[in-house]
């Protein structure tokens, strides 16, 4: 795909992404999928949007004899246990995974055009980084013009990798 085949591209603008295709049939893309893509990009917004409130809310303290010091009360609905005189919170997290102080990281394994990947670049706010795959070389080349095209290079990184 040469840059003067974007120039003449179709372009296809959904939420805040635009994407070039030189054609309809070169990379898949499936326009009866925008609601999908609608939801999963509302999805991961409230997710983010959670996260980072999580990290802003006061950390839960106990007292050293165990006894409640009646930190339930600021952090009201979050999961809480209490075990051995020490009070703490059930975030989600995965053990063992790395705290990720400054966002987010996606994966959209089977990427093709790049859409879904720019998109939640565009439109989700906490996001530290994106990784677009597709093992074709014709969508991995997409991936990175639409990429480009939309200036998210700087949370966007295409692969070209086997997802499985």
């Amino acid at each position: 795909m040469s840059s003067e085949k974007v120039k003449s591209a179709i372009k296809v603008t959904e939420g805040k992404a635009e994407i070039c295709f030189p054609d309809l049939n070169s990379v898949f893309y499936n326009p009866v999928q925008e609601f999908n893509r609608d939801l999963s990009t509302a999805v991961i917004k409230l997710f983010s949007k959670e996260r980072l409130e999580d990290k802003r809310k006061p950390k839960l303290k106990s007292t050293s004899n165990g006894e409640d010091d009646g930190t339930d009360e600021m952090c009201e609905g979050l999961a809480q246990e209490k075990s051995n005189g020490k009070l703490t919170l059930d975030t989600g997290k995965i053990p063992g995974e790395k705290k990720r102080s400054d966002g987010i990281t996606i994966l959209e394994g089977l990427a093709a055009s790049g859409l879904r990947a720019v998109r939640y670049a565009l439109e989700v706010v906490g996001v530290k980084s994106i990784t677009a795959n597709d093992i074709s070389a014709d969508a991995y080349e997409m991936i990175q013009q639409n990429v480009e095209h939309n200036n998210v290079q700087h949370i966007v990184k295409p692969s070209q990798e086997d997802a499985g």
